[in-house]
């Protein structure tokens, strides 16, 4: 019996078979259907302590795979279609979250040279600041740590050698799935022990996150932007009041500075349980046409508009991605 490896191989390899400019794979797989794709940082070399990076090599491949086969269009592109009760026959947008300087310096300029247009959201509260959001503090804090032991019994985590990279690493990532349970204030309090308790080494480091300056100049080269909230809350956590300051405050921020309105939004970290009906009703409210999750799958013109369904890319291999991604839709 053929593996689940083997019939992927042969479903990309039906894929791959149709040459430029004949029948796509997509025309006979579902034109109904549209897929985003989600990333968060693209990077030249790996990097232990990052969210979710692709490198730049493999980050060329996913996007002409994805221009072989589908049509790359433009988030908005994808929405305005549905609005006017168009089909949009194999449609892809590709999305980034949160707004890291590597977006401009390494995925930019891929993305110019390939053609594709993209969508970047934006936590505002760390453009052009120097800050970083949380989750990278955190990170940071482990990646830096000068201690040699940690403990933290509230998150089940019994005092151990804070040990090598990988095992920092581990810790870490341990600990932000256990922040995200907290209100910001909770939060911030737990933060603030555990880098005391790290002790990082405070050295000199390049901006992590974009600039308006870099943002303005992606802006004519098919770029869009979006928000993400001010400061990357779990919105489920918030009061409405709290919900509508973010997203509001996250939407004007980037209209005053690129002069474009804001219609696209995304959920920080984006499962069910990080947002609700209160945050469409106010999403609704304020002017956007869409707002994107993390959980995966395909969308239709049917989809709730205000729970799109993304694919997170976080596999080895750009083919690994590309196979994924193939049978993600002919599942659907």
């Amino acid at each position: 019996m053929a593996s689940v490896k083997d019939f992927c191989f042969d479903l990309a390899g039906k894929a791959l078979r149709f040459a430029p400019g004949s029948r796509r794979f997509s025309d006979w797989s579902g034109p109904r259907k549209s897929q985003i794709v989600m990333y968060h940082r693209v990077l030249p070399q790996a990097e232990p302590f990052s969210i979710d990076p692709a490198l730049s090599p493999d980050f060329r491949r996913h996007m002409r795979l994805l221009k072989r086969q589908f049509r790359v269009v433009p988030l908005a592109e994808m929405i305005t279609a549905w609005e006017a009760g168009r089909d949009l026959p194999g449609a892809v947008a590709v999305t980034f979250d949160d707004g890291y300087r590597d977006n401009y310096l390494h995925a930019f300029p891929i993305l110019k040279e390939e053609g594709v247009p993209a969508t970047i959201f934006l936590a505002t509260d760390f453009i052009g600041t120097g800050g970083m959001p949380w989750h990278d503090r955190v990170l940071a804090g482990f990646r830096d740590a000068r201690a040699q032991n940690f403990a933290y019994p509230e998150a089940g985590i019994a005092e151990g050698p804070m040990g090598e990279a990988p095992h920092r690493r581990g810790l870490a990532f341990r600990i932000l799935g256990w922040l995200k349970r907290f209100t910001p204030e909770d939060r911030e309090k737990h933060i603030a022990a555990m880098l005391m308790q790290c002790n990082p080494e405070n050295r000199e480091r390049e901006p992590l996150m974009l600039d308006w300056r870099e943002v303005r100049a992606m802006l004519p080269h098919g770029i869009t932007f979006g928000a993400h909230t001010l400061s990357h809350p779990i919105l489920s956590r918030l009061t409405p009041q709290a919900i509508e300051a973010e997203v509001i405050g996250s939407k004007l921020a980037i209209e005053k500075e690129t002069g474009v309105p804001v219609t696209l939004f995304a959920y920080p970290n984006g499962q069910p349980g990080d947002y609700n009906e209160d945050c469409k009703a106010i999403l609704k409210k304020s002017g956007f046409s869409c707002a994107v999750s993390t959980s995966a799958g395909v969308n239709t013109p049917d989809t709730d508009r205000f729970a799109l369904r993304r694919r997170h890319v976080w596999d080895a291999t750009a083919d690994g991605f590309y196979f994924r991604f193939l049978l993600e839709r002919l599942r659907a």
